[in-house]
């Protein structure tokens, strides 16, 4: 109950880019913990695409926005070398899964040790970065960058989906 309301609050406090990422985070959360609890091979080849596709454009988009904004302040230049760190974690645990088939016995560990590095990320950047990140860009910059974080994440899904038609 007491984490509900810390995330009602802090989504509510959070402003353009901030409030979008945190609604993705609880979206990926779920999705990640669904596929956590499967063992069933058809479930795994169903929702880990699109698991793959949504954390990897996540974790791309704010590399590319948000955290490009926040290292030219002297303030928040560690939170973007900080999380560059954890998003590359995040991007080879991805990777490895990729690599597994639906039924392989390890893919319930990769897969449960994927949701504890993602936890652990999403209660930095929600419980450290934010708050303090949204304070030195401001509000409009924030909303500003929501828009090109939208139009970012547009073109990374675009450009998955044709390398899959290729």
């Amino acid at each position: 109950m007491e984490q509900a309301v810390h995330e009602a609050t802090n989504t509510q406090t959070l402003k353009g880019i901030f409030r979008t990422l945190t609604s993705e985070h609880r979206d990926l959360v779920r999705l990640l913990k669904r596929l956590c609890s499967t063992s069933e091979t058809e479930v795994r080849s169903l929702l880990f695409p699109t698991l793959r596709v949504q954390l990897i454009g996540h974790e791309r988009g704010e590399m590319e926005v948000l955290y490009p904004a926040l290292r030219s302040r002297g303030l928040t230049y560690g939170m973007a070398e900080q999380h560059d760190d954890s998003a590359r974690k995040l991007e080879v645990l991805v990777g490895c899964l990729s690599g597994y088939s639906f039924d392989h016995p390890g893919w319930g560990e990769a897969a449960e040790s994927l949701l504890a590095v993602f936890e652990q990320h999403v209660g930095e950047e929600e419980t450290e970065f934010f708050a303090l990140a949204q304070e030195a860009i401001g509000a409009e910059r924030a909303e500003e960058l929501d828009e090109q974080y939208e139009a970012c994440k547009l073109r990374l899904e675009q450009s998955e989906q044709s390398e899959r038609a290729v």
